[in-house]
């Protein structure tokens, strides 16, 4: 299924935020914050990548009541900032735990008691590295 409008939040009197009206308002919010010990950019660049997993068509099914909810949101933003950031070594781990965690808490790279970030990552690529 194909949509014009990708969904970021639907409030419970059926108001819409798109997921580029809300990727925005957060990045602006994050890089005030962030502005106050000089990391306005990284804020921003984690805020505008933290909820690109609803951007799958699976997601947009489940917002709208057409679907289960099958994709985690949050672990896509994760990988998207993890495979866009290589050249900026070790800072593609720090914004991809930014963005893995923003509504579970933050795992840990390494297998230990959850699912690792490290293999999150790896679930779609395969030189995640140590």
């Amino acid at each position: 299924m194909s949509y014009t409008e990708i969904i970021a939040h639907i409030t419970e009197d059926g108001k819409v935020q798109t997921l580029s009206e809300h990727a925005k308002a957060v990045a602006e919010l994050a890089s005030g914050f962030a502005a106050e010990f000089n990391n306005a950019d990284w804020a921003a660049a984690a805020a505008m990548w933290h909820d690109l997993g609803k951007a799958d068509p699976s997601w947009q099914n489940y917002i709208r009541g057409k679907g289960p909810r099958t994709v985690n949101h949050a672990e896509a933003g994760a990988q998207y900032a993890y495979c866009n950031m290589q050249t900026r070594k070790p800072f593609e781990k720090v914004i991809s735990y930014l963005i893995a965690g923003h509504h579970a808490g933050l795992p840990d790279w390494h297998e230990g008691s959850g699912k690792s970030l490290k293999s999150i990552l790896k679930e779609f690529m395969n030189d995640a590295d140590d």
